[in-house]
C-alpha cells in the first residue's frame, strides 16, 4: 500500500496537462482529438486522455532517418537542460501548498 507521502502517477491527463507535457498548443491537441488521432475519455464535461493513449499517439509521430533534424554532440550538450526534469500533470497528495507570489 502506498504511503501518504508517495505520489501516484496519474493514468489520465486533462487537456491542459497534455499541452504542458508535450509542449504542443491546445489547438493542435484538439485537432488530434477531432481527427480521431488521439482518443479521449469523457466523464461528465471533462475530457481526459489516458496516459497510454498519449504515449501511443506520440510514438506514431516518431521520425527516424533523414527527416529528423540532426544535432552535433556539442549542440546537444549546449542545449541540455540544467534543471531536473519536471513531472507532467498535477501533483498528487501534495503536502506543501504552492508559494504565493508577491504582488
Amino acid at each position: 500500500m502506498a504511503s501518504r507521502t508517495e505520489t501516484i502517477a496519474p493514468i489520465t491527463l486533462s487537456i491542459a496537462d497534455v499541452v504542458a507535457c508535450t509542449g504542443l498548443g491546445r489547438t493542435k491537441v484538439y485537432e488530434a482529438i477531432r481527427d480521431r488521432e488521439l482518443p479521449i475519455v469523457k466523464i461528465g464535461k471533462r475530457s481526459l486522455v489516458l496516459d497510454e493513449d498519449l504515449r501511443t499517439w506520440l510514438r506514431r509521430h516518431r521520425v527516424y532517418g533523414e527527416a529528423a533534424p540532426q544535432r552535433s554532440k556539442s549542440e546537444s550538450e549546449a542545449s541540455a537542460p540544467t534543471d531536473p526534469p519536471r513531472r507532467c500533470g498535477r501533483p498528487r497528495n501534495a503536502t506543501e501548498p504552492a508559494p504565493l507570489e508577491a504582488g
